[in-house]
């Protein structure tokens, strides 16, 4: 896209450093070099050539959307600065810059309970929301239709952190995305191997019997021949049940 200048503000091409003209989104960034509506950084560059009084600036715009150029000398917008300009048509596609998300499931949770947060899709034209959900177990989510846009709610069933990617209209991020959220909790119980052990004084308890009552519960016994002190470990899988390694002294 090329952004013209046609007044006399330096004779002297070489001093065009007092003048500057660059592409932004006035919801994202306030620096010299201005961001797309998705916070992409986009460096516009001058174009030799032209006659001493005119000059040329050129960026390529990667984003449909709004776009707010500024042209300035020496420190001051020149007449109809900042200028607007669209790119693609409108309703074409939504503009991920005009998109926001708020609420606490975007920064964490506990195991086991919904947690929702809102993407605001009110100002950024139709177009096609896309959230994904990475952590360290899969999680049901419904996407919800309301007023400011949709509301989404998951359900983690890990501990640990997630990460939630948020797309509208295309493959680009909507400004913060992906949110990091810590979820809490214990890990449920699930499909898994009961493991029990006794270590003795001299040597491991010689006989352990696990029987399965049916429904998850489970009946254990051993018999313990010297006396001192044991202890009894009892895992789910992997992990240490509540209370585990149990202590036990034998008279």
């Amino acid at each position: 896209m090329l952004c013209c200048v046609d007044a006399k503000l330096q004779r002297d091409f070489g001093n065009f450093a007092n003048a500057w003209c660059s592409p932004y989104s006035p919801l994202t960034s306030r620096h010299p070099f201005r961001l797309l509506p998705s916070r992409l950084l986009n460096l516009p560059f001058l174009l030799p050539g032209l006659p001493s009084d005119k000059y040329a600036v050129r960026f390529i715009p990667r984003e449909n959307g709004i776009y707010s150029v500024d042209v300035k000398f020496n420190g001051s917008h020149i007449p109809g600065s900042p200028f607007k300009i669209r790119v693609g048509e409108v309703g074409q596609t939504g503009d991920p810059g005009m998109v926001s998300a708020y609420g606490p499931g975007l920064e964490g949770g506990v195991t086991g309970n919904p947690a929702e947060f809102i993407v605001n899709t009110t100002n950024a034209g139709p177009g096609a929301l896309a959230v994904t959900i990475d952590g360290p177990s899969k999680v049901k989510m419904d996407c919800l239709e309301c007023p400011e846009g949709y509301k989404v709610i998951y359900t983690p069933m890990a501990p640990g952190s997630y990460l939630i990617s948020i797309k509208y209209g295309g493959p680009y991020h909507i400004a913060g995305s992906p949110f990091k959220a810590k979820i809490t909790g214990k890990r449920p119980p699930g499909n898994n191997m009961l493991l029990v052990g006794v270590h003795g004084p001299k040597t491991p308890c010689e006989e352990i019997v696990v029987k399965h009552l049916g429904n998850r519960l489970y009946n254990v016994t051993y018999l313990l021949k010297d006396r001192g002190d044991y202890v009894l470990v009892v895992k789910w899988g992997d992990e240490h049940i509540p209370g585990s390694p149990f202590h036990i002294s034998v008279p």
